[in-house]
C-alpha cells in the first residue's frame, strides 16, 4: 500500500511538472518582468518611477536601486532588453526604481529609490553607492545629465574637487562588465577608458503599480548653519546655505543669521554675485585664522536677502569675519595705493 501511495504521489508531482514546462517562460516569470517606456530627462516629473540604463554597444544595463555598501553589480541573471522607445527588465519594478527629485539649480536632480534611499558618490574613490550619505561624510548625491560626445551622456556629480561621471566598469583584464562606478572627468571632458563609450537613458514605468515604499522616506541632505558648520570638526564636509557678501576669486563669502564662512571653490565662477543665495558644500579647514570649507562646490539657491550689520569698528570681533557689516560716520587716516600700484587702493 506503501508502495502505491508513493507511485501515485510521483506520479502527481510529474504531471505538475508537465503542466508548467508547457507554458511559456513569460508565464512562469510575468510577477519578476517590468516593462517601461523611454522619456526624455526634461519630461519626467516627481511622481514617476523611472529606470536609468547604461548602454554600449549591443550591452544594455539597469542601475539597482537596492541599497548596496558597495558599487552596484552587474548581475547576469537579470536580462535587460530594448525595442522601439521600449525597456523590458526580466526583474520586478522595485529592483531598477528610482524618484528623480529637482535640486536646487536647474538641471541638478537626486535620484532616490522606494526606501528612501539615495544614490551617491563617495568622494575618496571611484564608489558608488546606495543609501543614506550622512553629513560630514559621503554627501555628494546631486547630478546632472552631461554631453561627453556626439553620441554619449553620462551622469554626472562632483566630488567636491573634480567632476565624475558615472558609467559600467568594464574589467580591464577580461573586458567584461563589472559593477557601476564613478571617474574623473579628463581635462579634454572625457570619462576615461573605464566607462568610455556608454550613453544614459531614462525610461518610465509603464506597468504594475508604483513600488511602495518599506521604511520612511530620508529627506535629501539638509543644509547646516553657518555657526554648526564653525563649529564642526576640521577635515568634515557640510553644506551651508547663505547670502554672498563677497566674491574674490575662488573666495565666496556667504552669511546666514548665525554667522559667516569662506567657500573656497575648486575654480572660481563668474556666474556667482554679491547677495545671490548659494548652498555650499567642502571639507571644514581654516586659512590664517579664516574660517572656511576648502575644494568647496557651490550651487545659486534662494531665500535669503543680503542685508549689512550697523556696528562701528571697535565692536567688530572675529565672530564678524565673513559677515557684511556697516561702519558710519568714519574718517579717512590712510589711502595706502603701494605708491600707485594699486589701482583700487586700502582706506
Amino acid at each position: 500500500m506503501r508502495t502505491q501511495k508513493r507511485t501515485r504521489l510521483l506520479s502527481a508531482l510529474m504531471a505538475l511538472l508537465m503542466v508548467f514546462s508547457l507554458l511559456p517562460a513569460s508565464a512562469l516569470a510575468a510577477d519578476a518582468t517590468s516593462t517601461w517606456e523611454q522619456v526624455d530627462l526634461a519630461d519626467i516629473k516627481e511622481t514617476d518611477t523611472v529606470a536609468i540604463t547604461m548602454t554600449k554597444g549591443d550591452d544594455v544595463f539597469a542601475l539597482p536601486a537596492a541599497a548596496a555598501n558597495a558599487a552596484p553589480k552587474i548581475n547576469a541573471e537579470i536580462s535587460v532588453s530594448t525595442g522601439e522607445k521600449v525597456l523590458e527588465i526580466g526583474a520586478p519594478a522595485a529592483d531598477f526604481g528610482w524618484t528623480l527629485i529637482p535640486g536646487t539649480e536647474e538641471g541638478t536632480f537626486t535620484l532616490q529609490n522606494a526606501n528612501g534611499d539615495f544614490l551617491y558618490i563617495i568622494v575618496s574613490n571611484a564608489g558608488v553607492r546606495v543609501g543614506k550619505p550622512q553629513q560630514g561624510k559621503e554627501e555628494t548625491a546631486v547630478f546632472s545629465v552631461v554631453k561627453a560626445s556626439a553620441d554619449n551622456f553620462y551622469l554626472r556629480a562632483s566630488d567636491g574637487t573634480d567632476l565624475r561621471y558615472i558609467g559600467v566598469y568594464y574589467n580591464q583584464t577580461t573586458g567584461e562588465p563589472q559593477d557601476w562606478r564613478c571617474y574623473k572627468v579628463g581635462s579634454d571632458g572625457a570619462p576615461g577608458s573605464n566607462i568610455a563609450g556608454q550613453s544614459v537613458g531614462f525610461w518610465k514605468l509603464t506597468d504594475g503599480e508604483t513600488p511602495e515604499p518599506t521604511t520612511e522616506p530620508s529627506p535629501a541632505i539638509v543644509p547646516v548653519t553657518v555657526a554648526e558648520a564653525i563649529a564642526g570638526a576640521e577635515g568634515a564636509n557640510f553644506t551651508v546655505k547663505g547670502v554672498v557678501t563677497l566674491v574674490d576669486g575662488r573666495n565666496i563669502y556667504v552669511q546666514d543669521a548665525t554667522g559667516g564662512i569662506c567657500l573656497y571653490l575648486s575654480a572660481a565662477d563668474s556666474s556667482i554675485q554679491l547677495g545671490d543665495t548659494v548652498i555650499g558644500s567642502g571639507s571644514r579647514a581654516v586659512y590664517r585664522g579664516m574660517p572656511q570649507l576648502s575644494s568647496a562646490t557651490a550651487e545659486k539657491s534662494s531665500g535669503l536677502e543680503l542685508a549689512a550689520k550697523d556696528t562701528t569698528i571697535g565692536a567688530l570681533t572675529t565672530a564678524d569675519v565673513c559677515t557684511y557689516v556697516q561702519l558710519k560716520d568714519l574718517e579717512i587716516t590712510e589711502v595706502y595705493d603701494n605708491n600707485g600700484a594699486y589701482t583700487t587702493p586700502n582706506i
